[in-house]
């Protein structure tokens, strides 16, 4: 992993050549000296490779495959601040050529991310060894007989429940296509009846015309009928009136014949 010299590592230090350095302490510069006075590594160092020395210039800095980006060489403003006898001098080209040896320390990763590796480590051997300590057989249940017996039962009264419902959804489609047919066949035949009906308009007037006529003609003869019913009515009384005269009148004629016969005697 290389850093990019636009990278400001250190905010603070002067700049010169236009970038800000990040240059790493020397290991004997008082910043890197512990309590007992022994000098300490810096933190990051351990992780990475040594590299080759090079010789950047001072104004821009210099890049490499294997080395990375190295930032220009400045004074130590820290260090300056920290020894009093370097304060308004500058290093020498040898300390230079020993602070240009050393490239950038590498960042190390995090303790929480080292920590969940060796976690994920840890649970994958426990997994490993636990599968093979525990047979196959304890991981399957113990099934009986009647275990056995019932599930058979209930796959076959499902497999015949199964059937059942194909079945009856086979009937339900078949009646929903013969209704979907008669509702059909009875838009068809209102069809007809309308047309026949329009067709048949003509035909209909003439029909209630000559009914129409034929009702006078009959209400005329149930009239005249009435009439002749009355006329003869009246002659059947004309007639036995007649006949009763008639009656009496031969009646009269036989009782004066019978006077006339007495008065001649």
């Amino acid at each position: 992993m290389f850093l990019s010299p636009d990278r400001d590592l250190s905010p603070g230090l002067p700049d010169l050549g236009g970038h800000t350095s990040a240059v790493p302490d020397r290991p004997g510069s008082p910043r890197h000296l512990g309590p007992t006075g022994s000098p300490t590594i810096p933190t990051g160092s351990l992780d990475r490779q040594p590299t080759r020395p090079s010789s950047p210039s001072r104004d821009s800095p210099s890049r490499s495959p294997d080395r990375g980006w190295y930032a220009p060489i400045v004074p130590d403003q820290h260090e300056s601040l920290s020894n009093p006898r370097s304060v308004g001098s500058l290093s020498t080209d040898a300390e230079l050529s020993d602070r240009s040896s050393e490239p950038f320390p590498l960042p190390t990763p995090p303790a929480a991310l080292d920590a969940s590796r060796s976690d994920i480590s840890a649970a994958n051997e426990s997994r490993e060894r636990s599968a093979a300590a525990v047979g196959v057989t304890d991981f399957v249940p113990r099934v009986s007989a009647d275990d056995v017996r019932l599930t058979m039962a209930t796959i076959s009264y499902l497999w015949d429940r199964e059937a059942t419902f194909c079945s009856q959804a086979d009937t339900i489609h078949a009646l929903q296509q013969s209704y979907r047919d008669a509702v059909a066949r009875g838009d068809r035949l209102q069809d007809e009846l309308d047309s026949l009906y329009r067709s048949a308009v003509p035909f209909i007037s003439f029909v209630q015309r000559r009914y129409e006529w034929m009702q006078g003609r009959y209400v005329d003869a149930v009239h005249s009928l009435s009439d002749c019913n009355r006329a003869l009515r009246a002659y059947r009384d004309q007639s036995e009136e007649i006949r009763r005269l008639r009656t009496l009148i031969r009646a009269n004629d036989e009782a004066q014949g019978n006077l006339d016969h007495r008065w001649m005697l």
